[in-house]
């Protein structure tokens, strides 16, 4: 159908399967499809899980690292 559809209105001979349709449609296909950064795929997910923990670690540790200065520094006070 999709086939007789485009030759009809645009003059253009498909060469589409049924398979390739039922893939375009397939929700979990369309997700591995799309491994670019910042997307859906599951290895760039992982990627970024894993990017986005390592900046959490940074942050606490500075964190830790102001709140010792702030003791310190009102021990100083003291």
């Amino acid at each position: 159908m999709l086939r007789k559809v485009a030759e009809e209105v645009s003059g253009i001979s498909l060469t589409v399967t049924e398979d390739d349709v039922k893939a375009s449609v397939d929700v979990a296909n369309f997700v591995n499809m799309h491994n670019v950064r910042g997307g859906p795929a599951p290895m760039e997910v992982m990627r970024m899980i894993n990017s986005r923990r390592k900046m959490l670690a940074e942050t606490s540790r500075q964190v830790a690292e102001m709140e010792t200065n702030m003791r310190n520094a009102v021990q100083k006070l003291i």
